[in-house]
């Protein structure tokens, strides 16, 4: 997006490129490693009507402090789906609604895009980042899943750095996805 971290110019950025994968316009992404995988930015998917009420939702919920896999810290995050049903108790309405209009815009996508017609959404979970509790996860993949998506629920001025890619060991080959809340990655 047009002044994304503009304030923050060491941010080296992935290019994107617009393509049309089945009849939908998205952002594609490269890593530059050998065995990288193309990745999606879809440019505002979901509304500030979705979007706001999950963030303040994420604000006021009482997330799980278990250890997080990446990093053995606390996690700061609550699941709102498992194999693909909300969770009782646990799912509150504003974030199951985010989930919800997530599988109904994304999910298509992602079967098209990755060849998948037997794709379904299993895991959904919303992570906090707050100086007292959890800033950053370090470096990691996703191995359990087929494909993550990631929705930004806040804007990129409000924090620095973000969502990036890292095709070689050293940091310094990092490159951030720029993004705004409602944008989705795949």
């Amino acid at each position: 997006p047009a002044g994304w971290h503009d304030d923050q110019p060491w941010l080296r950025k992935v290019p994107l490129e617009p393509t049309e994968v089945g009849g939908s316009w998205a952002l594609l992404g490269r890593e530059t490693g050998l065995t990288a995988q193309p990745f999606y930015v879809l440019p505002s998917q979901v509304g500030d009507d979705i979007v706001a009420p999950a963030l303040q939702a994420a604000k006021d919920i009482a997330m799980d402090d278990h250890n997080d896999e990446a990093d053995w810290l606390p996690a700061f995050e609550v699941y709102i789906m498992e194999r693909g049903i909300p969770l009782p108790g646990v799912a509150i309405p504003e974030l199951v609604n985010a989930v919800e209009k997530l599988d109904a815009q994304v999910l298509p996508f992602v079967k098209r895009a990755y060849r998948c017609s037997e794709c379904m959404s299993c895991t959904a979970f919303v992570r906090r980042y707050l100086p007292e509790e959890r800033l950053r996860v370090p470096a990691h993949f996703d191995v359990t899943a087929f494909t993550t998506i990631i929705l930004p629920l806040s804007p990129s001025g409000n924090y620095s750095g973000g969502f990036f890619v890292q095709p070689g060991a050293h940091v310094n080959s990092r490159a951030f996805v720029p993004i705004e809340a409602g944008d989705v990655i795949v």
